[in-house]
């Protein structure tokens, strides 16, 4: 899991890929809590190396929605197909 601040403020997180599941979906969630207990409130997910997302990876996007509570945002970027069509079934895009 790579962090990155852009100049405007956004932090970017980039997930190592293939898949972002059970087993990979712990280290974002970290990045989440630890950035948003903080006071940091802009996102961005590279998803540039996700060819797969089960429903822990979806469950960390949604508790860090919940955890910001309208007070922030969570862009997504460089997602990938199969992923795409995940968050538009969930809703999520």
């Amino acid at each position: 899991m790579q962090e990155q601040r852009h100049p405007s403020g956004v932090l970017i997180f980039r997930p190592e890929g293939p898949a972002l599941d059970a087993g990979h979906a712990e280290a974002l969630k970290h990045a989440f809590d630890t950035r948003i207990g903080e006071g940091k409130h802009e996102f961005c997910v590279d998803f540039h190396a996700i060819e797969t997302m089960d429903s822990t990876g979806l469950a960390v996007l949604i508790a860090a929605l919940r955890q910001l509570d309208g007070r922030g945002k969570i862009r997504l970027c460089s997602v990938q197909p199969a992923v795409r069509t995940l968050l538009e079934m969930t809703h999520m895009t």
